[in-house]
C-alpha cells in the first residue's frame, strides 16, 4: 500500500501477474509482506494485494486482503483474469506462518473497486490439488483454473489438473 504522509514504506510487494481490461484498466496481483498488524510484537506476514489502476487516472486502488482463517495467517495471489463485468478472479494461497505444510489453494472474486461485498464466496480446492497456477475468464460465463495434482498411482509424479466453473458455484462444470 502506499506510504502514510511522513513514514517510510514498510511493506516489501511482490507481483505476480496482470491483466488488461478493455476499458483499459490495469489489475495486478501478488503479495505485499510486512508487519500487517498494529501489534509491534507480531510477526511479518504475507497477504495477497490487488492493485488496480486506470491508465489515465493518478489514483490506483490498494486492496491488501485479510484473508486468514483457522490457522492459516498468510496468503498470495498466483494470477488474475477479468471477467467481463471487470471483475478480477483471482487464485492464490492460503497458508500459515513460516510456509508450514497445511497450504490451501483458493479462487476469489473482487470488484472493479477491489471489494469483496457481495460478490461469490470463496471457492476452496481440494487438498491434494497445488494451489492454481493460472486462471482464465472464458466469454461463455466461466473461468478456468489450471493446476497439478499428486499422480494417484505414483505420488513422486504430478499430473496437470484443469478445470471449469461458474462463479459463485462449487462444483466444477468440468475436469
Amino acid at each position: 500500500p502506499p506510504p502514510t504522509p511522513g513514514e517510510p514504506h514498510r511493506f516489501d510487494e511482490r507481483i505476480a501477474d496482470c491483466a488488461v481490461a478493455p476499458s483499459g484498466r490495469l489489475v495486478l496481483v501478488g503479495s505485499a509482506f510486512g508487519r500487517h498488524e498494529k501489534d509491534p510484537k507480531m510477526p511479518k506476514r504475507e497477504r495477497l494485494a490487488l492493485l488496480g489502476a486506470d491508465l489515465d487516472d493518478d489514483a490506483p486502488q490498494w486492496t491488501v486482503v485479510d484473508t486468514t482463517f483457522d490457522l492459516l495467517t498468510q496468503s498470495a495471489a498466483h494470477s488474475v483474469a477479468l471477467d467481463d463485468a471487470g471483475r478480477s478472479i483471482v487464485s492464490l494461497s492460503l497458508f500459515k506462518d513460516m510456509k508450514q505444510p497445511g497450504v490451501v489453494g483458493q479462487v476469489r472474486v473482487f470488484g472493479p473497486s477491489g471489494e469483496q461485498e457481495g460478490l461469490p464466496p470463496p471457492l476452496n480446492l481440494p487438498g491434494a490439488i497445488v494451489p492454481p497456477l493460472d486462471v482464465a475468464w472464458i466469454p461463455a460465463g466461466y473461468f478456468v483454473l489450471a493446476s497439478a495434482r499428486p499422480d494417484p498411482k505414483d505420488p513422486n509424479f504430478s499430473e496437470f489438473f484443469v478445470q471449469a466453473y461458474h462463479l459463485g458455484e462449487g462444483t466444477p462444470l468440468w475436469t
